[in-house]
């Protein structure tokens, strides 16, 4: 399922190199011919090295009207983002005034010279869910590339604008499964049953699907954890976030929370202690009888500094789920975003931001 979108902007502009300002219009169909031409192809399998969040280096972010309408969150996220070392923060933009957007990353304490502005048409912000996954092989990077929906052509082109801004190949696959969808962790694919429930409507069985995973992302194993009830997006990165060196954070309900979800949790944790790693619970926010899933482990990871969701609806376990981040992400600054309104919109941190590892 697609989450809610606040607006749909349909401008077309072409990629541009780091320095330059959007300007030249191109044809909407110029990102769909990238697709055909020698970028996509198929790399050699063996010794494949999924990337997780804990190795970007680079953060990707698109930027719509829907996304300056929530400037409160985008603003300080941006402007954070820019503080990192270079290589900059890439900002996919459709056309806007560069000035606009530097001046916002200026107001908020950030390093406007530090932003690479792609300009790019645009359906919505969610770019973890349509953005591509990065794979290393061989001392090189190969983008995969998930459908997404039909009705957001836009957004399902961006995989292939990166992989031209960056000289890289596409690995298409037709599973359906979206960014939000999959956590790797120390060889593991993580992901749910939300997945083989998309995959058998289009005639995936479950082993299919994890021969898929294994085959795109070198994984020794796939484990599928438990979907939330009620929970409309059916991610597991709203509950499942990779801390590095094979260890995870799993979310937690109190019984008196979410008895079912409760129970789900519990098990998506024994599954992932069982497949090899180390589990740390953080506990979850209400989530106000099924209608808003906040989570914790929604989360940006930056090379210096981690940030993370604050909701000023419900900070009852805000003290616990801090002091758990702290001790697992050491040696990151944690900066906390109030991340109400993106979470009324069924996302958050981790949702609207993709990591790069080069």
């Amino acid at each position: 399922m697609f989450r809610r979108i606040a607006v749909f902007v349909l401008a077309t502009c072409a990629p541009l190199p780091f320095g330059a300002e959007p300007a030249a219009m191109l044809p909407r169909d110029a990102h769909a011919a990238v697709r055909s031409e020698p970028l996509v192809s198929t790399p050699p399998v063996p010794r494949l090295d999924a990337y997780g969040d804990l190795r970007g280096r680079r953060l990707v972010l698109a930027w719509t009207e829907g996304a300056s309408d929530h400037a409160s969150v985008f603003g300080p996220l941006l402007a954070l983002a820019t503080l990192e070392e270079r290589p900059p923060l890439v900002l996919l933009v459709p056309e806007v005034s560069p000035s606009t957007v530097r001046s916002l990353v200026r107001r908020h304490g950030g390093d406007p010279t530090n932003l690479e502005l792609v300009s790019t048409p645009l359906d919505t912000f969610w770019i973890r869910d349509f953005g591509p996954q990065v794979v290393g092989f061989g001392g090189h990077h190969y983008l995969v590339d998930f459908p997404y929906d039909t009705e957001r052509p836009d957004d399902d082109n961006v995989p292939a604008l990166l992989a031209a801004r960056f000289g890289l190949a596409i690995r298409p696959t037709e599973m359906d499964i979206e960014g939000g969808h999959l956590v790797v962790e120390g060889g593991v694919c993580i992901t749910n049953d939300d997945v083989v429930r998309r995959g058998k409507l289009l005639g995936w069985t479950k082993a299919e699907v994890a021969d898929e995973l294994e085959t795109l992302f070198g994984c020794r194993r796939v484990v599928y954890v438990p979907a939330l009830e009620g929970e409309p997006t059916g991610h597991v990165d709203l509950y499942v976030a990779a801390t590095g060196h094979g260890r995870v954070l799993v979310g937690r309900y109190s019984p008196e929370q979410d008895a079912t979800n409760a129970r789900r949790l519990d098990r998506a944790a024994r599954q992932l202690e069982q497949a090899g790693l180390t589990v740390t619970r953080i506990p979850m926010p209400s989530n106000a009888e099924r209608t808003l899933f906040r989570s914790y482990t929604n989360l940006v990871v930056l090379p210096s500094a981690a940030l993370i969701p604050r909701y000023l609806e419900d900070r009852s376990v805000e003290d616990e789920a801090y002091a758990i981040l702290r001790a697992e992400l050491p040696g990151k600054t944690l900066h906390p975003l109030v991340t109400d309104e993106l979470i009324e919109l069924e996302g958050a941190l981790h949702c609207v931001a993709l990591t790069l590892p080069f």
